[in-house]
């Protein structure tokens, strides 16, 4: 009997994947290595994810790219359960990814000891819960004071270098564009963060933030 930690399992509907590698869905398409999705079915009969940015020649699977336990026999066995053939399909493609994390500068331990030019700092990134930086890297977005039109505000800035173009990816796919307008407080721009489905990992919470 194999242990229970070698038998593949079905991932949680909702769980953020990214391909492993390029899936070809003769003659209709290949997904990328790379591409990034929701888990929209998981079951025994079907695994599907929703990519985040359009395929062509998926429409008709409304973007999905799917799996089913004929794919994974060769890989888990013919003795295998259902589920253990699509799961062992599954994670042969698909690597489950964690979200985004962010930090805001003036929420953090050291921030007094280490001053910024601007009005405000954000790092956002593919951070694991070690704390260490993910494959996906990191990228920064600071708070820039200025006025204008009578009105004093804060806007942001978005500096990213190589390294951090896939977490900009992922975070331009959940909606940060919409978040990159002028804000009135720090607090303001960590709200529409956590909005579009990023995790604050700053040091004090928004609730116990200094004036």
């Amino acid at each position: 009997m194999r242990p229970q930690s070698d038998i593949p399992s079905l991932p949680g509907l909702g769980a953020r994947a990214r391909l492993r590698r390029s899936v070809e869905r003769f003659p209709h398409f290949v997904a990328e290595a790379g591409a990034a999705g929701t888990i929209t079915t998981a079951s025994e009969e079907l695994i599907a994810v929703k990519l985040d940015r359009v395929l062509p020649g998926a429409e008709g699977w409304d973007n999905e790219v799917c799996w089913n336990p004929e794919v994974g026999e060769a890989i888990a066995g013919p003795d295998a359960t259902a589920e253990e053939q699509i799961a062992a399909a599954f994670h042969a493609d698909v690597e489950i990814i964690g979200p985004l994390r962010f930090c805001d500068h003036h929420r953090q331990r050291y921030a007094e000891k280490v001053p910024i030019p601007e009005a405000g700092e954000f790092l956002i990134g593919d951070y694991t819960d070690e704390g260490t930086i993910g494959g996906d890297g990191e990228f920064r977005v600071t708070l820039v004071e200025l006025h204008g039109d009578r009105r004093w505000s804060l806007y942001p800035h978005l500096e990213v270098y190589g390294e951090g173009v896939p977490a900009l990816h992922r975070a331009i796919d959940a909606g940060l564009f919409d978040a990159l307008g002028p804000v009135n407080s720090r607090d303001e721009f960590a709200r529409r963060l956590l909005a579009i489905g990023l995790i604050d990992r700053s040091d004090t919470a928004l609730s116990e933030t200094r004036p």
